[in-house]
């Protein structure tokens, strides 16, 4: 009898050990339950041909891709004469001059327009403009043209040639609104643009199809590189303003073969799939009780680790099409989306009968003989273990599928073979959003994704959901790097939001120096008062007096620096000098780091004060790992020659009221502080794991304590440690003879 062991581990691609759960196949093999109404399996099947169905397509509706290594066309405009590249203000000047450029119209409502609110760009047309550079033609052809139409899944319908239509000019300020192309020619079927290199800002193109965006943003690149964007002509986009430089760009038309017979490429219409995939996730939240709350659709291709920590840019053909519409919908719906790599691995019985394997992978019956003709190879004759990493999809998934992999030992004695199958997929997992502890990062970072990518965040005056975006970052980002708090601070900066700031400081690393140039933008924007406010309300956090220093000091020297440095300067330097006192105050967690801060209070503030207010503060139990505090306390006091005064009062003979009644002598700043430190090592001494700490620690304290004029402390030390460390052969190896030669060290 076979015996099966099922087991879930962390899948590779990073996934949560889950519960098992329905998993959409592809080509799904579920059956209907027949239990009346909408079940588990019926749920799978219609998500099956929303997914499987309607997102055949292998290409996408537009393609992207910066190119560093581009010849240079020395581009000719006639009336002009050569234009340099990248693009200067000089030539960029002549290009809106000439007699052959003029304010790009538009068609609308069957005629051509111009009107700069709706696109304000130069143009002139193709005739007027030549490559000088054979190479770049050839590059155009062998190079963009191979990977656009690759991209665009038209490759091995029709062959496309491109043609030259305009050469347009964005100056600062220029853009296009949203529109779609027009077939300006026969077999035209979509638009090549070829960003020539200029320096700019601004200028993202977006494009859109079936609730689909793509935003290109190559201003990063453009001093230095050509960049190709193509599109199909029924794709909406729109050019977003420069804010500034100059954009230079050549428009190309993708133009069919003049084969009549051959079908000119089109855009599959989305819009069902879309629609048919949306019903599913809406009927799954309504149907949450009796339905999953997680499940896994099983991509075409195998990905390794690598391609999927690269997200959607690491999925190949058709895996990266269905992603590509069924991510925005699935946000829409409050779903989160998942990649992750399944391996099932089975142990079992080979089913070879006394066969053996060869060298090849093959098996034969006591031959050793290599043969090319015994093609067959072993099967599976039962299975006694099977382990399903991951665990997301039924047991049954992998049963009539060809092994990825397979290992084989043969018969050893009286021990009979084994083999061992693996099988491998990768796997779109779908998660409710509504499950909040799996779910929360993903969502943060969706939320961040999509504010980056709404044009109306960019404005001073955002809408409800760009601020429930914003909102929505902040709390399910787990962790938040420089760059998330750069993006949540622009924004709410360009919000003028004190209530979003308030809550973006509360997540902030405030004792990182990059903070601090946050900090200036925050008080350039809001003022001194806001951020002096919201900053007092998290300075506690800091812990150590190195950070709060730090931070205080260049608010101080930035204040000074600024141009209203007259009349704020005072106002922030009272501030810092306040805030530093109340964290001194308070300040108890002892960092050996900030000893030099403290000895420059005790210079400002006198010993006595410090005694009195700072020192009792400071922690002094060994489990908080403070014995380096204190040792470097007591060597700075000794090599600054403070703390160190006389152990008795001074008594005035001449007083009149002169009491026979003495006081005990007064303990020194320095001995009270090297007690503490002897303490401590008492305190520790039964623990500390490594000898060689034991016998450093006592060397050092010996050290301090002569330097300190107190080599009376050294008897208790060297009691206690006789007591902790009773002297034997071992110990006197480990902890007596390095104390002994420190000791000589130290001496000499």
């Amino acid at each position: 009898m076979a015996r099966t062991k099922q087991s879930a581990r962390k899948s590779s691609g990073g996934l949560a050990p889950l519960r098992r759960i329905p998993t959409m196949l592809g080509a799904s093999t579920i059956p209907k339950a027949p239990e009346e109404g909408h079940t588990t399996e019926d749920a799978a099947l219609d998500a099956d041909e929303a997914m499987v169905e309607d997102f055949k397509f292998k290409g996408s509706f537009a393609s992207g891709d910066a190119y560093p290594n581009a010849p240079n066309p020395v581009l000719t405009i006639d009336g002009i004469g050569r234009i340099g590249l990248p693009l200067t203000d000089r030539d960029a000047q002549l290009i809106m001059d000439s007699e052959n450029s003029r304010q790009a119209p538009f068609g609308h409502n069957q005629e051509t327009v111009v009107d700069t609110k709706v696109r304000d760009t130069f143009e002139i047309d193709a005739s007027k403009v030549h490559f000088k550079n054979p190479q770049f033609e050839t590059w155009l052809k062998e190079q963009v043209l191979r990977k656009v139409t690759t991209e665009l899944g038209t490759e091995a319908q029709v062959t496309t040639s491109v043609e030259l239509y305009k050469l347009l000019l964005y100056k600062t300020g220029s853009h296009f609104a949203k529109h779609q192309d027009t077939q300006k020619q026969a077999g035209m079927y979509g638009s090549l643009i070829i960003l020539l290199p200029s320096e700019y800002t601004g200028g993202e193109l977006i494009l859109t199809h079936s609730d689909t965006s793509k935003i290109f943003d190559f201003s990063n690149d453009s001093l230095f590189s050509c960049v190709a964007m193509a599109w199909y002509t029924d794709v909406f986009h729109e050019v977003k303003p420069v804010t500034s430089g100059y954009r230079l760009a050549l428009s190309f038309n993708l133009v069919r073969s003049s084969n009549p017979s051959v079908p000119l490429p089109r855009l599959p219409d989305l819009t069902r799939g879309i629609e048919a995939f949306r019903k599913v996730l809406n009927d799954w939240k309504e149907n949450q009780h009796r339905l999953w709350d997680t499940a896994a659709y099983i991509l075409d291709h195998q990905y390794s680790e690598s391609e999927l920590r690269e997200g959607v840019k690491g999925l190949k053909g058709q895996d990266a099409q269905l992603l590509a519409h069924v991510r925005e919908v699935a946000e829409d719906t409050g779903f989160v989306l998942a990649l992750g790599n399944l391996d099932l691995h089975e142990s079992g019985a080979p089913d070879d009968a006394g066969y053996g394997w060869n060298k090849r992978g093959r098996y034969a019956f006591d031959s050793e003989d290599d043969d090319d003709d015994d093609d067959e190879e072993v099967g599976m004759l039962e299975v006694y273990e099977s382990e399903l990493n991951g665990a997301l999809v039924p047991d049954d998934y992998f049963e009539d599928k060809e092994p990825d992999d397979k290992e084989y030992e043969g018969y050893m004695g009286n021990e009979g073979g084994q083999l061992d199958q693996y099988y491998y997929a990768t796997a779109l997992v779908i998660i409710n959003g509504d499950e909040p502890n799996f779910a929360r990062p993903y969502k943060g970072e969706r939320c961040l994704r999509r504010l980056r990518e709404s044009s109306s965040a960019e404005s001073s005056e955002p809408t409800p959901t760009d601020r429930t975006l914003a909102y929505g970052a902040l709390n399910h980002i787990p962790s938040l790097d420089c760059e998330k708090e750069d993006t949540l601070v622009h924004f709410a900066c360009l919000w003028k939001d004190v209530s979003y700031l308030g809550a973006i400081f509360k997540r902030m690393d405030i004792g990182d120096s990059m903070f601090h140039e946050t900090l200036f933008e925050i008080w350039k924007v809001f003022g001194w008062d806001v951020m002096s406010t919201l900053l007092e309300n998290e300075l506690p956090r800091l812990e150590d007096l190195v950070s709060v220093d730090a931070l205080l000091d260049n608010l101080e020297k930035h204040a000074c620096d600024k141009e209203n440095s007259k009349e704020e300067a005072p106002v922030v330097q009272e501030w810092c000098k306040r805030m530093f006192q109340e964290n001194l105050l308070r300040y108890k967690e002892a960092y050996d780091r900030d000893v030099p801060i403290l000895l420059r209070v005790i210079r400002e503030r006198g010993m006595e004060w410090f005694m009195q207010q700072i020192l009792p503060n400071f922690v002094k139990d060994p489990r908080h790992s403070v014995y380096k505090f204190w040792s470097r306390l007591v060597e700075a006091l000794l090599d600054n020659g403070l703390g160190i005064y006389s152990e008795t009062r001074s008594l005035d003979a001449s007083s009149p009221a002169m009491d026979t009644t003495v006081d005990p002598p007064q303990k020194s700043p320095l001995l009270q502080c090297l007690e503490i430190l002897i303490g401590l090592w008492n305190a520790q001494g039964r623990h500390v794991g490594e000898e060689a700490n034991v016998s450093d620690q006592i060397v050092q304290i010996v050290h301090l304590c002569v330097r300190a004029k107190h080599p009376d402390l050294c008897t208790p030390l060297f009691m206690d440690l006789l007591s902790k460390r009773r002297p034997s052969p071992d110990t006197f190896e480990t902890v007596y003879e390095k104390i002994i030669r420190g000791l000589q060290t130290w001496k000499d």
